[in-house]
């Protein structure tokens, strides 16, 4: 129900948005579950198979006790060792953040691709240092 209502609130304001949770209730694409994507198209329940992702337990989401310690995964994630799932769970979120950005007449399938390349070819870690050195 709210992210109908965030929709709705978006629907005149922003161009392109997609407001997303999965259906076990986390406030992302977390691949643990099918997931409700509400778009200015739309509103799909998707699952994971249907992007060519894996569906993942909740215990391989392990994402720390602190701020320091989360961040610490991510860059484990971003320097190309992060797990199986983890890797998932980074391309499909960055994917769907690519395919509202930029992904007008794209499938989100490939904007998931984009993203699994950007990991895999060190391009996601070069980006992040870079805009670490932005906001600093």
């Amino acid at each position: 129900a709210l992210a109908r209502l965030y929709g709705h609130l978006f629907y005149d304001t922003f161009e392109r948005f997609a407001i997303v949770h999965s259906l076990d209730g986390y406030d992302e694409v977390s691949l643990t579950s099918p997931f409700k994507m509400v778009t200015h198209e739309s509103e799909v329940l998707l699952e994971p198979l249907q992007l060519n992702l894996p569906e993942v337990q909740q215990a391989n989401l392990y994402g720390g006790d602190s701020v320091a310690e989360s961040f610490g995964i991510f860059k484990n994630i971003l320097d190309g060792n992060g797990t199986d799932p983890q890797k998932a769970v980074i391309a499909a979120n960055a994917g769907l953040a690519i395919w509202v950005a930029k992904g007008k007449g794209m499938e989100l399938a490939q904007c998931i691709d984009m993203a699994k390349e950007s990991l895999a070819s060190g391009k996601a870690k070069e980006c992040f240092g870079k805009f670490l050195t932005y906001n600093s």
